[in-house]
């Protein structure tokens, strides 16, 4: 059900490529501080980077997790659902930019 919840979205045309550009936005969203925080610490600017730190953890609650069985077995349903969710991500994603 996961799996269909996170396609659907994708296949609905004219719609899709909205979805996409969410998916581009949040994982800028997760880069984007650690990005900084490397620039900052080589450029040796010293800060707390508490900032930083705030937007990726907000970042990082926008994503889904993967169960103790999944993680476990490369060949489970839920894993297998994964990939073509990533994929299926990937592809559009490719598409929107």
């Amino acid at each position: 059900m996961k799996t269909a919840v996170s396609i659907a979205p994708y296949l609905i045309p004219g719609f899709g490529q909205y979805v996409a550009g969410f998916e581009i936005a949040r994982s800028l969203l997760e880069s984007l501080p650690e990005l900084y925080k490397g620039v900052a610490s080589i450029a040796g600017i010293d800060s707390d980077f508490a900032n930083a730190n705030e937007l990726a953890a907000y970042a990082a609650r926008l994503n889904s997790s993967t169960s103790d069985e999944g993680q476990q077995s490369l060949f489970s349903f839920e894993s297998i659902g994964n990939m073509a969710v990533d994929s299926i991500k990937q592809l559009y994603s490719q598409r929107a930019v």
